[in-house]
């Protein structure tokens, strides 16, 4: 039952914060309420919903009017 209820709450997203539904999770099966398997395939689908692409850098890094020297 307690399943079914946070693997709806993955799906839906319903935390803003993908941290809060993983110690929800955690502390579920840490009292044994979840066995391993479900937890495990909770944990899963987190990281596929919850996944946020790293926004890049794409600034052109234009080279510098300092002049270098070389040391040989």
């Amino acid at each position: 039952m307690i399943t079914t209820l946070l693997n709806k709450l993955i799906d839906k997203k319903y935390y803003e914060n993908k941290q809060d539904i993983i110690d929800k999770c955690s502390v579920f099966f840490a009292m044994n309420v979840i066995n391993e398997t479900d937890y495990s395939n909770m944990m899963l689908k987190i990281e596929e919903i919850y996944f946020v692409e790293e926004e890049t850098d794409e600034a052109v890094q234009e080279p510098s009017d300092d002049t270098t020297e070389e040391v040989a």
